[in-house]
């Protein structure tokens, strides 16, 4: 995929529009405003995907490892457990817009249009379950750490290129994360999810990068 390299991650070339996110409850939106950018993107499809790790009191964990019907995730995971986010195991884009979550966007000679997205995640602690008196060796904590970007899925900017910056162009993202404690889960709540830094776009070897490719590599996705 095309993105700087980490030695770029000043210059003035890159895109500098934020990637906007807000949180309530355990509900999370953001949106990408190709209009507000330098340079001005030319695509268009812009989408926006993220990718995940859990933790369940403080150790990262296998998507497989957490709950057993993920195993399926386990072959597009890294080694950190870090994977993009895809939903069923059966779907075979790494789009959530393909899955009727979000809207595209569109930067081109046609006009432009924002891109969307929204996720509403809630656990029941995996196959462990949370702790409790009938359940003493439930978690604490869970928690999911996301990166969601904006990135063009067709267009120009998804031409690919020769060499290691091969692929779609990736915009800017936001990181958040969504927690829930055995406390939640006993008075019946399903978390909180937090918008925690905007994001430049990824560097060479960014986790988001590296989960895209493995993704496509394990799925068969062709992107652009």
């Amino acid at each position: 995929m095309r993105a700087p390299e980490a030695s770029e991650a000043g210059d003035d070339d890159l895109e500098q529009t934020t990637l906007t996110g807000g949180t309530s409850g355990n509900s999370f939106t953001s949106e990408f405003d190709p209009t507000t950018s330098s340079p001005v993107p030319d695509c268009d499809r812009i989408v926006i995907t993220q990718s995940v790790k859990m933790t369940a009191d403080g150790t990262a964990l296998m998507p497989g490892t957490y709950y057993s019907p993920w195993k399926c995730r386990d072959v597009t995971a890294l080694s950190d457990g870090s994977y993009l986010d895809h939903g069923k195991c059966t779907y075979t884009t790494p789009y959530p817009v393909d899955r009727g979550i979000g809207t595209a966007g569109k930067s081109n000679a046609t006009g432009t249009a924002k891109a969307t997205y929204g996720d509403a995640p809630a656990t029941s602690g995996g196959d462990k379950g949370f702790k409790s008196a009938a359940n003493p060796g439930g978690w604490s904590t869970v928690t999911y750490y996301f990166e969601n970007y904006a990135l063009c899925a067709l267009g120009k900017d998804c031409a690919p290129m020769s060499g290691p910056l091969s692929g779609p162009t990736w915009y800017d993202g936001i990181a958040w994360q969504y927690a829930k404690t055995a406390v939640d889960d006993a008075a019946g709540g399903n978390g909180t999810a937090t918008a925690t830094a905007s994001l430049l776009p990824p560097t060479v070897g960014a986790t988001i990068l590296q989960a895209f490719d493995k993704y496509n590599q394990a799925k068969g996705f062709v992107p652009c």
